[in-house]
């Protein structure tokens, strides 16, 4: 996986999609936290619980207009 954050990218995925890509980059987040100096974790294990937020906030959105 590309460790870039491309946000044109995230313009043209429906919403379904930009959760799961949320989640794909949590998922990355969480493995590098495992992986990673204690300096760095913080920072990783912070972008686990942003990246979880913006696909739980994407998906309240979701079922506020259905």
């Amino acid at each position: 996986m590309s460790h870039n954050f491309m946000s044109p990218e995230f313009l043209d995925l429906s919403p379904e999609e930009l959760i799961a890509k949320c989640r794909e980059y949590r998922a990355e987040a969480e493995r590098l936290a495992a992986t990673t100096s204690s300096d760095m974790r913080r920072s990783y294990i912070h972008l686990v619980a942003q990246w979880s937020l913006l696909a739980d906030d994407i998906q309240k959105q979701i079922r506020q207009a259905a």
